[in-house]
C-alpha cells in the first residue's frame, strides 16, 4: 500500500512530493573525506552498496564479482564500495574516503550525490542516497535489485532515472548498460 492510500485512509492532507523527499543539512556531517576524494577523481564514479543482505528485500547474490569484472572492464570509472571486500585500482571504499570511525550513512548519502549510477538493494546506504539532491538531478541514475519496486523506487515523480529489476540472472548486464551511457 503507498502513501497516498494510507493518507486517504487517515483523512490527513498530502503536501507535493517534494515535502517527502529526505534532505540533509550537510553542514552537520563530516564532508571533508568525501570533499577531498571527489576534488582529486575525475572520472565518472559509480556508487555500490554491496553489504550483506540480511532483511529479505533480495535474495543473496554474488556482487562483488560484478564489482570486480565491471571495475576490469572499465578502468576510466571509479567503483565506491560500501563493504571492503574487493580490491582495484579503480575501486575505492567509503571507509577510506570518509575516513571515520562512527556512524557514515549520511557521509555515504552526501558521497552519492557526487556519484552519477547508484546501485543498491534496499540496504541503509542505498536508502539513505534517497535524497532530494540525488532526485532533482535529471544526470543521476539509481539501479536497485529487489524482489519488489516499491523496495527501490520510492518516488516516482522525480527527475533522476531509477531502475529496478528483480531479475538476478542479469545484474551485470544492467549496471553495464548503464555505464556505457556515461
Amino acid at each position: 500500500m503507498n502513501y497516498i492510500k494510507i493518507y486517504d485512509l487517515l483523512n490527513i492532507k498530502i503536501e507535493k512530493i517534494e515535502y517527502y523527499i529526505p534532505t540533509i543539512d550537510w553542514n552537520k556531517v563530516n564532508t571533508k573525506g568525501v570533499d577531498d576524494f571527489v576534488n582529486k577523481r575525475i572520472n565518472k564514479k559509480v556508487l555500490i552498496s554491496n553489504g550483506i543482505i540480511l532483511s529479505g528485500q533480495c535474495p543473496t547474490f554474488d556482487i562483488n564479482s560484478i564489482i570486480k569484472r565491471l571495475s576490469n572492464e572499465y578502468k576510466n570509472i571509479d567503483f565506491i564500495i560500501t563493504d571492503d571486500k574487493i580490491k582495484n585500482d579503480n575501486i575505492f571504499y567509503c571507509g577510506d574516503i570518509i575516513k571515520q570511525s562512527e556512524s557514515d550513512l549520511n557521509e555515504i548519502s552526501y558521497l552519492s550525490k557526487f556519484c552519477d549510477i547508484i546501485v543498491g538493494r534496499a540496504s541503509g546506504p542505498f536508502a539513505f542516497c534517497h535524497i532530494k539532491d540525488n532526485f532533482e538531478d535529471k544526470n543521476k541514475k539509481f539501479i536497485g535489485f529487489t524482489n519488489n519496486k516499491y523496495d527501490s523506487i520510492w518516488y516516482e515523480e522525480v527527475n533522476c532515472v531509477q531502475i529496478w529489476s528483480d531479475n538476478y540472472n542479469n545484474v551485470y548486464e544492467t549496471i553495464k548498460n548503464e555505464i556505457e551511457k556515461l
